[in-house]
C-alpha cells in the first residue's frame, strides 16, 4: 500500500448508542401493535441522524480507473490539493470546493471519485442524495449538518454525493415546491460556502441530469468545476476491457481491438458486464481459461438478449428478414473504411425477433474530422443496399418496412453532404442563407414552418439546393442498385450458408463474400459527384445538367 494512504473500514466509526425514545422508535417499527398497547407510537420528527462511512477496505487508484479521457488529469489537481496544500497557500490560490461530474450511466464516475481518495489518502464519505430526504420535515438538513461535521472531524477528507438531482433540483416557490427538499439543499448550500481553502474537504458529485440542477448550487464557490464524463471512445474501451479482465484467466489470444470494436457505445458498466458474463461462459463450458468465442457469446448476450425459443415461422419469411443485411454485409466487405463485420445471425433473440447483423466501427474512419466526401457517398449507398436487395431478390411488391430507417438516415446524409458539410458542387451558395445565416439540417426539414423560411421569397437557392440533395440521392441510389445487381451471386451464397448455420462470425462471412464477388470491385464506378465531364453526366442523366451541377462550366450550347 503507498505510503500516506489511509483506508478507512467501517469498524472505525463510533456507534452510537440508541437512547430509550429511540429504542421505543425501534419497537414501534418492528411491533406496531405492541407500542399501540403501550401508548408509544412513532414520534414525528426524531431519527438518528449519525451518518455511518461505508467499507472502502478496496482502495481505488488512478490505474483502476480506463477510458475517462481526460478527466484524470483534471482531478489530479484535486489530489494534489492534499499531498501538497502548502504549493496552493504559497500561491495564493484557491482549490474548487465541489467538483461535479456529469455524463450518461455508468461511465465511472462512482468509481473515478474513490480514485480520488485512494491517490490522496483521504477519508472517503460516500452516500446517494436520495438518502437524505425523509419523510419528516428537516431530518434531510439534519443529516446534512451531520455528515459535514463528520468529515471535518476526519479531514482530510472527499464527500461524495451521487446522483445529486435527487436534492439539487430547483428549490419551488408559491407553495409549489417540496419543503423537506428545499430545506435539504438550503442546508447542503450553506455547508458549501462554511469551508475555506483551508479545510481539506472536498465535495464531489454526480449527475445525469446537470440541465436540472438549481443555478445556486452550480454557481461559482460550490460546484464550479464541471468534468464531463463521456461514454469510452475505441481506445477506452479497449483500455477499460484489459482492466477487467486483471485477475480472470483470460486467453492470451483475444483479440482486443476487434472487441473494442464490436462495443460501439457501450459503457464501462456494459463493458464489465461482457467481461462478466464471458467468464460464466467460459465456467459453465468447464473451460480454464475464458476465450473469444465466449466473448463474442457475451456481446451477444448484452445487445441481442437471450435467445428465444421459436424465431421467425416460415422459411420464406426469415429469408426475407435475412436478404437485407447479408446485402449489407455483403457491401461493407468490399469497402474497406465502411468498419468490420463481427457475426450475421437469424436466430431469434429478445431485441430482435428476426436476427440481425453486427457491425464494429473503424476507428480511423470515425475519428472526428476524418470523414471524406468519398466516405459519405459510400455511407449513402449503404444505406439504400438493403432496400434495393429485397426489391431485386423478391420484387417490388414484397419489400418490407424493416429498411425504411435505412432510407431515412440516406435523407439525414444528403441533407448533411449539400447543406452542413458544404460538400456539394455549389457549396458557396448552399452553405449559407442570404441574410448569412448557417442553413442547418433541421431548418431544412422544417422549412415548411414560418421562422424557418427563407428572407427573400425570390431566392431560388432552397430549390436549387433541394434539387441538389435529389440528384445526389439518385446518383448513389443508382449505384448501389449497380452494385447489388452485380454481387446478387454473393449475396444469395451468404443468405443460404446463414439460412442453414444460423450464425456465421467474420471470417466465414469475409471468405464467402471473396468467394462469390465479382472483382475488383470498383467502388467508384459511376460518375463522380464532381465530374466536369459534361456529356458523362449528360449520358447518365438523359437530361442536359444545370450549371450549378458541374461547377459552373456549364455548355455553352446544345450541342455539348
Amino acid at each position: 500500500m503507498r505510503v500516506g494512504v489511509k483506508v478507512v473500514k467501517k469498524k472505525e466509526v463510533e456507534e452510537e448508542e440508541l437512547s430509550s425514545d429511540e429504542e421505543d422508535e425501534v419497537e414501534a417499527l418492528i411491533d406496531p401493535a405492541k407500542a399501540k398497547a403501550k401508548n408509544k407510537g412513532p414520534k414525528k420528527g426524531r431519527v438518528n441522524t449519525k451518518m455511518k462511512l461505508r467499507d472502502e477496505s478496496e482502495v481505488v487508484k488512478f490505474d483502476d480507473v480506463a477510458g475517462i479521457g481526460t478527466a484524470k488529469v483534471e482531478l489530479q489537481e484535486v489530489v494534489d490539493f492534499f499531498l501538497q496544500p502548502e504549493k496552493f497557500k504559497e500561491s495564493g490560490s484557491k482549490v474548487p470546493k465541489g467538483v461535479l461530474l456529469t455524463g450518461p450511466p455508468g461511465c465511472g464516475k462512482t468509481l473515478l471519485a474513490r480514485a480520488v481518495a485512494g491517490e490522496a489518502g483521504a477519508t472517503f464519505f460516500s452516500l446517494a442524495a436520495s438518502e437524505f430526504v425523509e419523510m419528516f420535515v428537516g431530518v434531510g438538513a439534519a443529516r446534512v449538518r451531520d455528515l459535514f461535521q463528520q468529515a471535518k472531524k476526519q479531514s482530510p477528507s472527499i464527500i461524495f454525493i451521487d446522483e445529486l438531482d435527487a436534492v439539487g433540483r430547483p428549490r419551488g416557490g408559491g407553495g409549489s415546491g417540496n419543503d423537506e427538499r428545499d430545506q435539504t439543499l438550503n442546508q447542503l448550500l450553506v455547508e458549501l460556502d462554511g469551508f475555506g481553502s483551508d479545510t481539506q474537504i472536498v465535495c464531489i458529485a454526480a449527475t445525469n441530469r446537470v440541465d436540472v440542477l438549481d443555478k445556486a448550487l452550480i454557481r461559482p464557490g460550490r460546484f464550479d468545476r464541471k468534468i464531463v464524463i463521456p461514454k469510452p471512445d475505441y481506445t477506452g474501451r479497449k483500455e477499460i476491457l484489459q482492466v477487467h479482465c486483471k485477475g480472470k484467466p483470460v486467453d492470451s489470444n483475444i483479440d482486443w481491438n476487434a472487441l473494442s470494436g464490436e462495443t460501439e457505445g457501450f459503457s464501462g458498466a456494459a463493458l464489465a458486464s461482457v467481461v462478466n458474463l464471458a467468464a460464466l461462459q467460459a465456467a459453465k463450458s468447464s473451460r480454464e481459461l475464458v476465450t473469444m468465442d465466449d466473448f463474442q457469446t457475451a456481446l451477444e448476450m448484452e445487445t441481442l438478449g437471450k435467445v428465444l425459443p421459436q424465431g421467425l415461422g416460415e422459411e420464406n419469411e426469415k429469408r426475407l428478414a435475412l436478404i437485407h443485411s447479408a446485402a449489407a454485409v455483403a457491401y461493407r466487405c468490399l469497402c474497406n473504411d465502411m468498419g468490420d463485420i463481427s457475426f450475421v445471425t437469424i436466430v431469434a433473440r429478445e431485441s430482435n425477433a428476426e436476427g440481425q447483423l453486427a457491425l464494429a466501427e473503424n476507428p480511423v474512419a470515425l475519428r472526428p474530422g476524418a470523414f471524406t466526401k468519398g466516405f459519405m457517398r459510400r455511407h449513402l449507398r449503404a444505406c439504400f443496399v438493403p432496400s434495393i436487395a429485397e426489391e431485386v431478390f423478391y420484387g417490388f411488391d414484397n419489400c418490407t418496412k424493416v429498411t425504411a430507417p435505412y432510407t431515412g438516415r440516406a435523407r439525414e446524409i444528403a441533407n448533411f453532404f449539400v447543406h452542413n458539410a458544404a460538400m456539394s458542387d455549389e457549396n458557396s451558395e448552399f452553405m449559407y442563407y442570404p441574410t448569412g445565416n448557417v442553413i442547418e439540417v433541421t431548418d431544412f426539414l422544417r422549412a415548411e414552418r414560418e421562422e424557418y423560411r427563407l428572407p427573400s421569397t425570390t431566392d431560388d437557392r432552397y430549390a436549387r439546393a433541394d434539387e441538389e440533395v435529389r440528384r445526389l440521392m439518385e446518383r448513389q441510389y443508382a449505384a448501389a442498385r449497380r452494385f447489388v445487381e452485380k454481387q446478387k451471386d454473393a449475396i444469395d451464397a451468404l443468405a443460404k450458408v446463414v439460412m442453414e448455420k444460423k450464425t456465421v462470425q467474420a471470417e466465414e462471412v469475409k471468405a464467402i463474400i471473396d468467394k462469390h464477388a465479382i472483382m475488383p470491385y470498383d467502388d467508384e464506378e459511376f460518375p463522380s459527384a464532381f465530374a466536369t465531364d459534361r456529356k458523362l453526366l449528360k449520358d447518365w442523366n438523359g437530361t442536359k445538367p444545370a450549371d450549378y451541377m458541374v461547377g459552373g462550366l456549364a455548355p455553352t450550347s446544345d450541342s455539348d
